[in-house]
């Protein structure tokens, strides 16, 4: 029964997994793919991670998935209640579909500062040759709720780094 769950969310979009009453499994889709550029895969969201600190859940995903490597952007899905509801949108200023300079993103991680009580998504710019070309972070004041343009915290210091984050995709 999991596995068919767990399929039926890989295949659909993030969802979020509760137990029922009497053992029944009950999902809830709380982020969809928005895009529609005809050179990736949509409504294919993959590569989740989420991070919680008290009653709020941030989720990231890729969305809209490429073959060869990356995504359109990275969705998140913010829940402040401890999973009841949620928000959801999309980084902004990331890839060339969503305002920013990148062909594609990858690898999407969330985390939290509680000492400056700031939320973190993190993820892997791809260039249009397909090269790991930066990480980016996003950064969230508002509890996960809204998020700021990314900016770049690493990149490679040679093109040879450049290639082994090519390696790193594949």
């Amino acid at each position: 029964m999991w596995s068919t769950v767990a399929a039926i969310a890989a295949a659909v979009g993030l969802l979020v997994v509760a137990s029922g009453s009497a053992g029944t499994v009950i999902a809830t889709p709380i982020s969809n793919d928005p895009y529609s550029n005809p050179e990736s895969q949509h409504k294919a969201q993959v590569e989740p991670d989420s991070f919680a600190f008290g009653n709020t859940i941030v989720a990231t995903i890729q969305t809209g998935r490429f073959f060869d490597g990356g995504s359109s952007n990275i969705a998140w899905a913010t829940s402040t209640d401890a999973g009841k509801h949620w928000v959801t949108g999309t980084l902004p200023g990331t890839t060339i579909y969503q305002g920013g300079p990148w062909a594609r993103i990858s690898d999407p991680a969330v985390a939290y500062d509680p000492l400056h009580d700031v939320w973190m998504i993190s993820g892997l710019a791809i260039d249009q040759n397909v090269f790991g070309a930066a990480v980016t972070t996003s950064r969230s004041t508002d509890g996960g709720l809204s998020w700021q343009n990314p900016v770049t915290t690493a990149e490679p210091l040679l093109k040879t780094d450049a290639l082994d984050m090519r390696i790193l995709l594949a």
